[in-house]
């Protein structure tokens, strides 16, 4: 993230709200490519209690379609992911501008929780989409036949559920991970070149 700061900062002279949407964006489409697969085996081993393990799923997937079986459900995840990582981290660096105590452990694990409850608010729908993609056998024609027959069978809720759940993971996470982050920022002076 700190890099592609950089980068967009020399580009454009400054570095404001879109700019970090654009280098969140890069960052989780960056991670969403590279991940997706696993997140994909990982799913079906949770939810077909036939497979026996990692390799299992894997040849399973190989078996759907070959490659191409391993991004099913890739688009709603980029379109989720995404904008998730835009969010948190330009709600962590706005939340930053309102205490200078920012850089306290306590109050990046504080900023970095509520920047991730508030992207999970936003985005979620996005990742039920993408996870009802994922499960195996051809369910939807695409992601606009997906969020249609969600709404159209479950309404506005059907795009939430399991949200609450979900938080008990993000919040803490996220915390974590900004706080972290914080830390290695200002411990190795990762700070935005001028």
């Amino acid at each position: 993230y700190q890099r592609r700061v950089h980068g967009l900062t020399n580009f454009f002279g400054y570095f404001d709200v879109p700019q970090r949407l654009l280098t969140g964006t890069l960052v989780g489409m960056t991670a969403v490519t590279v991940t997706h697969p696993l997140d994909l085996i990982r799913l079906r081993l949770a939810v077909q209690r036939e497979l026996t393990g990692p390799v299992h799923s894997m040849r399973d997937i190989w078996a759907e379609g070959r490659f191409r079986a391993f991004y099913k459900g890739y688009v709603p995840a980029l379109a989720g992911l995404s904008p998730f990582i835009a969010v948190n981290f330009v709600v962590f660096d706005w939340l930053k501008t309102l205490t200078p105590r920012h850089t306290e452990p306590s109050v990046s694990l504080l900023l970095g929780s509520v920047s991730g409850l508030v992207a999970q608010s936003v985005c979620y729908p996005l990742d039920t989409i993408r996870r009802r993609m994922q499960l195996k056998g051809k369910n939807y024609n695409g992601m606009a036949h997906a969020f249609r027959s969600t709404y159209a069978k479950e309404g506005l809720a059907g795009f939430y559920r399991g949200m609450a759940p979900n938080a008990l993971k993000v919040v803490p996470n996220n915390g974590i991970r900004f706080m972290v982050y914080t830390y290695l920022v200002e411990r190795y002076h990762l700070k935005r070149r001028k």
